[in-house]
């Protein structure tokens, strides 16, 4: 690296700094952990021990990597099945498996959105506060696309346009309406690539989240294994043909060694405890927790957006003062996350709060108890 690069590259990274923008990794022990408030493990499956057991004997069985590409060694019986069973679960065609939500996502865009818009000659709306997965496939692909206000639904898209939203919002937890995104659908001819990540496993009697619910009005879906389900990876699901488009020309896909059976396993088991009765009871523990959360947040008076969702926020504003709030809380023992611009607009640096079904309610109340001490 020649001295002009150096010098370019120090000095965005001492702007950073300065700025309060600058990123750090958060180690986390598996013998010291902190109070779980920044964690996407909604319902506690992480640690569960039906979970861990099914991932442990696929690593007896098939070892711990899938060894290829999905169309070469990496697909396994085990793959096959949990397709089978996220359509089966959410009323799908098909379904394909990726390694992450982004890859998905990206994918998606980038492969089937673009090839239909660039045929058909149609366009995308989004609204303006989509995943920046989301967004990275809209710059890459080409087509055009225009952003519409946030929870909005875009009253001029045509026959062969595509909306793109999430149900719920990653950063402040708001949400679609599921009454009026079916009332949308029935009267426009859009097309909805819905992203579901913070809804499956929460939401819907059986956990079956928006997708499950709105499968009649979703022309391709989103999952993420990483929240609820307390794993990782992703899947796409839609149509027959829509999902063999991807599969056959999605670079993300063909491209990427498949996701290790043991993965595959353990989101196996988690889907079958979400669509069970326990499912059930931690999901009423965790609206327990959320609606502990608001009745705080407005007692309060805490500066914050509406939300019923797992996802929390308390809007303090300027980036020192989230990074110190936030620091404070993590040396009393409760892990929360600061989220800074540019993730959020300037002057709403916040801390998001994720809650999870096990969490001691007495903690959400402790957590208060450190933020009005520092009020005073």
């Amino acid at each position: 690296m020649n001295n002009s690069n150096r010098h370019f590259i120090t000095t965005r990274l001492e702007q950073r700094r300065d700025s309060n923008l600058y990123r750090t990794q958060q180690v986390r022990t598996a013998s010291a952990r902190p109070a779980q408030l920044s964690s996407n493990d909604y319902l506690g499956l992480a640690q569960h021990p039906r979970v861990k057991a099914a991932a442990q004997q696929a690593i007896d069985n098939w070892g711990v990597g899938s060894t290829g590409s999905p169309l070469l060694s990496g697909y396994t019986q085990l793959h096959q099945q949990l397709e089978e069973t996220l359509c089966d679960w959410l009323g799908f065609e098909d379904a394909i498996l990726f390694n992450t939500g982004f890859a998905a996502n990206h994918g998606a865009i980038t492969c089937l959105l673009q090839a239909h818009c660039q045929a058909q000659g149609g366009r995308i709306y989004a609204d303006r506060l989509i995943h920046a997965s989301m967004v990275e496939g809209m710059l890459n692909s080409g087509i055009r696309f225009k952003r519409v206000p946030h929870l909005t639904w875009p009253s001029t898209a045509q026959t062969h346009d595509w909306f793109i939203s999430e149900s719920i919002y990653s950063m402040d937890g708001d949400r679609l309406s599921i009454a009026q995104s079916r009332d949308f659908t029935e009267q426009s001819p859009v097309q909805w690539l819905l992203d579901d990540a913070h809804g499956i496993g929460v939401i819907g009697e059986h956990g079956e989240g928006y997708l499950g619910q709105l499968n009649q009005q979703v022309k391709l879906g989103t999952i993420t294994f990483g929240k609820a389900l307390g794993a990782s990876g992703a899947a796409l699901v839609g149509s027959r043909d829509d999902i063999d488009e991807i599969r056959q020309f999605c670079r993300e896909y063909i491209y990427s060694t498949a996701m290790p059976p043991m993965q595959v396993a353990a989101i196996l088991a988690s889907i079958e405890i979400v669509r069970g009765r326990e499912g059930q009871l931690r999901r009423d523990a965790l609206n327990e927790r959320i609606a502990r959360m608001k009745e705080l947040i407005k007692k309060y008076q805490y500066h914050s957006v509406a939300s019923d969702s797992a996802i929390q926020t308390i809007i303090l504003g300027k980036e020192g003062r989230a990074m110190a709030t936030g620091k404070r809380l993590k040396e009393a023992g409760i892990d929360v996350s600061v989220v800074r611009p540019p993730t959020v607009p300037k002057d709403t640096a916040r801390l998001r709060i994720s809650l999870n079904s096990t969490v001691d309610m007495k903690m959400i109340d402790v957590m208060f108890d450190h933020l009005n001490a520092e009020r005073t």
